[in-house]
């Protein structure tokens, strides 16, 4: 069952040390809180929620999530008074399993009785391959 993990300091930064060190688990919640809070990244196997006074966001900021197995489509929120440049987050459902490969065609080298050069032909159409698995939910996005 996911749990929501809280975390609040006068000042910190979101990146994936504070992330590993708060030993969640994938689908987990992270609420991280705080008056000054820098994002440098999130990682896509939780959700957050993401509270501060001032948010600061890293040169190098990575804020683009794809689910995956355990969370398959993330959800980030963010409350924050002040903002110190332009946010773009993106939240994007998990892919879906790939289809399983069509049947192989026939070959269109025939070989001559007797030797000599093979005869090269057009060969024969491959089966049909199936179709792929369902993809995740996109995420949410609330700031």
């Amino acid at each position: 069952m996911p749990e929501t993990i809280r975390f609040i300091r006068d000042s910190l930064t979101i990146d994936q040390n504070l992330i590993s060190n708060l030993h969640a688990r994938p689908g987990d919640t992270l609420m991280i809180a705080g008056r000054q809070v820098t994002l440098s990244t999130l990682l896509p196997t939780f959700d957050y929620v993401i509270a501060a006074d001032q948010l600061i966001l890293a040169s190098q900021a990575r804020i683009s999530l794809t689910g995956v197995l355990g969370n398959p489509s993330p959800a980030v929120t963010i409350l924050a008074r002040n903002i110190n440049r332009a946010l773009a987050v993106t939240a994007a459902g998990m892919a879906g399993k790939n289809g399983a490969n069509g049947e192989d065609g026939q070959s269109g080298i025939e070989h001559p009785d007797g030797g000599g050069k093979p005869i090269i032909g057009p060969g024969g159409n491959g089966g049909d391959g199936e179709n792929g698995g369902k993809g995740g939910d996109g995420g949410s996005i609330t700031i």
